[in-house]
């Protein structure tokens, strides 16, 4: 009898020892190896503080959300940028410091024509003649290149393609003189390798500009009539002849284009005067710019520092 109640005695130690070791194994996987506890041993778990904010801290308490990105003082260090690579990058040509060509003189047009200092234009005489070339950044053309697979570009296309790719721009050269009424203007392209003429028009009638002129054209047509003719024509007045047209230029008899040319030649409007042109259109593009990104810097720098908490 002695035996079997210590033998139950034992046993009975033995379950204690068993179930005691069990809890506190389970205690340590749960606080060691989280993903191996019960679902209610994980509630002390996830209510403390997350370790990357005690690593960033080293206080305890719930972490801020962070602040979120300032877009305008992003954009303004953006600009900021941009207006100091413009003025590194561009030095004023030569050419415009020297001046135009002999003979050339530059006028500044921007109070005629409404504060829009996009124009160039330079006017000189010729025996009796007044003539004036002017065009702006608004018809300048930067060049493009067409789009042709490189398998199938050869040498030929390439050069087509370095001609395209040449800025150039519509200019406008306008011819008066005491025995005529009306002038004479040459529609033409510029770029630095000098004019070509695309059209011929004679007369000045506002209201054959505003019938016949669309386009990039007109811009160039309003402004020197703004330039030449400042005041305003008494009513009733006629307000100059019909304005009468060639053909488009390469159509013409090629003799007569080549006489044509040689008319603006000796003219001396030739290729040093379209390298001039193209210094000022790109100096007055380079300022416009300019000024555009100081403008929208300043602008959105108003708003851009964070206020104060």
């Amino acid at each position: 009898g002695s035996c079997a109640s210590g033998s139950s005695v034992v046993n009975s130690q033995m379950q204690r020892y068993q179930r005691l070791v069990s809890i506190a194994s389970r205690s340590l996987r749960a606080n060691r190896f989280p993903c191996f506890a019960p679902v209610n041993a994980l509630s002390h778990v996830h209510s403390q503080t997350p370790l990357r904010y005690l690593a960033v801290t080293g206080k305890k308490g719930v972490p801020q959300k962070a602040a979120p990105p300032n877009v305008s003082a992003q954009l303004v260090k953006k600009l900021d940028e941009e207006i100091a690579y413009e003025k590194a990058n561009y030095d004023t040509p030569e050419s415009l410091s020297k001046g135009p060509p002999a003979g050339w003189e530059q006028v500044e047009i921007a109070d005629i024509v409404g504060e829009d200092d996009s124009f160039v234009l330079l006017e000189r005489k010729f025996k009796e003649e007044k003539i004036c070339v002017i065009t702006s950044t608004q018809v300048l053309d930067d060049g493009f290149v067409d789009d042709i697979p490189e398998e199938e570009e050869g040498p030929e296309d390439e050069e087509e393609n370095a001609d395209d790719s040449m800025p150039s721009a519509l200019l406008l050269v306008c011819f008066s003189k005491p025995s005529q009424k009306e002038p004479l203007f040459l529609e033409c392209l510029v770029d630095r390798s000098g004019f070509q003429i695309s059209k011929v028009h004679i007369g000045s009638s506002v209201t054959s500009l505003f019938e016949e002129m669309r386009g990039p054209a007109s811009t160039l047509y309003h402004a020197y009539m703004a330039y030449s003719r400042p005041e305003e024509q008494p009513e009733g007045e006629e307000d100059g002849a019909p304005m009468v047209s060639s053909p488009e230029f390469d159509t013409l008899d090629p003799a007569l284009q080549s006489r044509f040319e040689k008319f603006l030649e000796e003219r001396g409007v030739g290729e040093e005067l379209a390298n001039f042109v193209f210094d000022a259109l790109e100096f007055k593009e380079q300022r416009s710019y300019t000024r555009f990104l100081t403008a929208a810097r300043d602008w959105v720098a108003a708003d851009a520092a964070p206020k104060a908490p």
